[in-house]
């Protein structure tokens, strides 16, 4: 899924590739039965969030980001060991690596307080 960069008042909008059959068949659905495509993908991904969130709460998907990044680090921190002469450089490249953390959940269209809750809870 790729988001595209138009907001709407009620949220963001998601453009999603699908194969011409789905788009065939979801059109001709939307046409007999008045519904557009949108909402049956909004009502789609509402029903899997809610059967979702029960194994994977919001603050669960938070902490694995946590640890998914924490761990990229040390593999970082490693390989810049061996490079990089001094402390100083090393403590940049981390602090290049949470700019680089930050720029990929921007992308992502990640809530501001989400994204700074994981770069704070990232340790040197």
């Amino acid at each position: 899924m790729s988001e595209h960069k138009h907001k709407h008042k009620d949220g963001v909008s998601l453009g999603v590739k699908i194969p011409p059959a789905l788009h065939t068949y979801s059109s001709l659905y939307s046409l007999c039965f008045r519904r557009s495509k949108s909402r049956l993908l909004r009502e789609l991904l509402t029903q899997w969030m809610e059967q979702t969130v029960q194994e994977y709460p919001e603050q669960r998907l938070i902490d694995m980001a946590i640890q998914k990044y924490q761990k990229k680090w040390v593999v970082e921190k490693a390989n810049l060991k061996m490079t990089m002469d001094t402390r100083n450089q090393i403590s940049l490249g981390f602090e290049f690596f949470k700019n680089t953390i930050k720029a990929e959940l921007q992308k992502r269209r990640i809530d501001s307080q989400i994204i700074h809750k994981i770069l704070h809870a990232i340790k040197y």
